[in-house]
């Protein structure tokens, strides 16, 4: 009985900080919003004035509304003050709740099921630009002229492009990049539901020439047969390029493929990393959204809603609250700002399926990198003198096969040694299993582990990856960092526990350089260039000596390397 009762206060408690907000206090954040884009004169062309008598409600379903007019577009707003008040706004007139719409709606609506409001990290608490205005210039959409070289069904219709090509392409276009292709892609098509047989698509990119200059930004005032041809040829051959599943009402591809095709058919950097949300924490996951963003990089992005409906888009910006400029690939319809923070899976329960591709450039921008994940938490204890390991069988979440070595990794400083590995030389795909229970048992500490606090992680390491990579858990209730910190004294174990969240570090480091002594001290700078703190090597721990965010340049000797956290 006491533990109910204690559990009904904690309840009440819970529920008590939560409010719901008034319309008025609603209309009045819409309309600040609102305000903010009209004033800002490259986002709001062909936004009307604000009312005098205001805005109106012109959706409503109990936890979300959007407010605005038909003439100086709209913003959603949460009715649960414990989140922003404004989620997202658009300086286009709101036409009822698209698809794309649907599904930001959708992933909100659960990430507040599941209470996964956050405190948002702004992007100048990385150290980048306050903001950054959207750089993608097309309203690209998936019907006439986009689709005009698409397969047709049997009446002769034109299929959708698909969200993957008509968000490949806008980003292509953005660089004007190739001009050529590179290979020849074929693949086998059966229409689906129409009683049609099945025949093999196929293009030669190399054959192909791209007329960037005659892609305009908007063909929905008029464009010419040139330019009709221009767009409608990159839109086919993005979707060749995926294999895509062509219908009338949904065309489909993986990111997977996507990343592939940026790299194999079009001569993208091949250090193009897909990530899956799954995986990351909120933190992490925004500081690599807004770094690709200050760098004036698109990003793929992808959700699926809770209907199994794919959507691809383009993400191309950021506004001082932190909301991130959407491209949703509808012809310019419902592009805003968008609150992708909060999105966060916190839960197996729960997850909108998000993936994006970073690093796309025709330039070399990104180091390549495996992408291991595991379903379990990997855990570490103490076993006499000895350390035990348990865990699960590794997957595939990269976007290409993996062949390679995965090793559980003792690490104090940049010094690194390999306490147990497997090596996998049979490639396992894209979301394929992979045991490594060979790793999970008693192991000795090796010999020449000296005394301090040591991180134990699981790694893996292809051969094209420069150092070794984190194997992340599932980012649900249990630590999605997959690591822990041991301290040992006398070459015994004295404590483990497991490592937090956000404290886990990315670095452009390779491996180890063992030619520089132990004695040379590091140097940690700001990106300003200030020193903040000195260090010997065998001392140096970043997640207890650095601050909680930020970038830093971190010197040791002639080796210099960057850790963002």
């Amino acid at each position: 009985m006491k533990k109910i009762l204690i559990a009904m206060i904690c309840l009440f408690a819970l529920t008590a900080k939560a409010a719901i907000r008034t319309d008025k206090e609603m209309s009045q954040a819409a309309c600040q919003a609102l305000s903010a884009l009209s004033g800002n004169a490259s986002l709001a062309k062909g936004m009307g004035e604000i009312p005098s008598a205001g805005i109106e409600k012109l959706y409503d379903d109990s936890q979300l509304a959007v407010f605005g007019s038909s003439e100086a577009g709209y913003a959603l707003v949460s009715y649960d003050d414990t989140w922003p008040a404004v989620l997202a706004c658009s300086p286009h007139a709101f036409r009822g709740v698209s698809a794309p719409l649907s599904w930001y709606m959708q992933a909100v609506k659960q990430a507040m099921a599941y209470r996964q409001a956050t405190t948002a990290t702004l992007p100048a608490s990385y150290g980048y630009a306050a903001a950054v205005e959207p750089f993608v210039e097309t309203h690209w959409g998936q019907t006439k002229p986009y689709n005009d070289l698409c397969p047709t069904n049997a009446s002769g219709e034109h299929y959708l492009t698909g969200c993957v090509a008509t968000s490949m392409a806008q980003i292509m276009r953005y660089y004007r990049y190739p001009i050529h292709g590179t290979g020849t892609n074929t693949y086998g098509f059966t229409p689906q539901g129409e009683g049609g047989t099945g025949y093999n698509i196929s293009v030669d990119f190399s054959a192909a020439t791209y007329d960037w200059e005659n892609m305009i930004p908007s063909y929905k005032n008029g464009y010419t047969q040139q330019q009709a041809h221009a767009v409608s040829t990159i839109m086919y051959h993005c979707g060749v390029a995926v294999s895509m599943q062509y219908s009338m009402t949904f065309s489909g591809a993986f990111s997977r493929e996507a990343r592939e095709a940026f790299i194999k058919y079009f001569g993208y950097d091949s250090g193009a990393n897909l990530c899956s949300r799954d995986f990351y924490s909120a933190n992490e996951w925004m500081r690599m959204v807004y770094g690709e963003l200050n760098a004036h990089r698109p990003i793929y992005y992808t959700g699926t809603d809770k209907n199994a409906g794919g959507h691809a888009f383009v993400l191309c910006g950021y506004d001082a609250q932190g909301r991130v400029w959407v491209n949703w690939g509808w012809d310019g319809n419902d592009d805003g700002y968008f609150n992708i923070a909060l999105l966060n899976p916190g839960s197996q329960s729960y997850s909108a399926y998000q993936d994006m591709v970073i690093g796309i450039s025709p330039q070399k921008v990104m180091e390549h990198e495996s992408h291991l994940c595991m379903d379990h938490p990997f855990t570490v204890s103490r076993a006499g003198k000895n350390i035990s390991l348990n865990g699960s069988d590794i997957i595939n979440r990269g976007g290409a096969p993996f062949t390679g070595r995965v090793a559980v990794i003792m690490q104090k400083g940049n010094r690194q040694v390999v306490l147990c590995s497997t090596d996998i030389t049979s490639p396992v795909a894209n979301y394929d299993r992979y045991s490594v229970s060979s790793l999970y048992t008693v192991h000795p500490l090796p010999a020449d582990i000296d005394d301090g606090v040591w991180r134990v992680f699981m790694g893996s390491r292809d051969s094209e990856d420069t150092e070794w990579r984190l194997v992340r858990h599932w980012n649900g209730n249990a630590n999605n960092y997959n690591s822990a910190m041991v301290t040992i004294s006398n070459r015994r174990i004295t404590n483990v526990s497991q490592e937090l969240d956000d404290k886990w570090f990315t670095t452009g480091i390779t491996s180890a350089d063992m030619d520089v002594p132990l004695s040379t001290p590091i140097r940690v700078y700001d990106v300003q260039g200030r020193q903040l703190l000195t260090a010997p090597t065998g001392d140096f721990n970043p997640s207890t000596m650095l601050p909680a965010h930020g970038t830093f340049i971190v010197k040791q000797g002639k080796r210099t390397w960057k850790i963002c956290r």
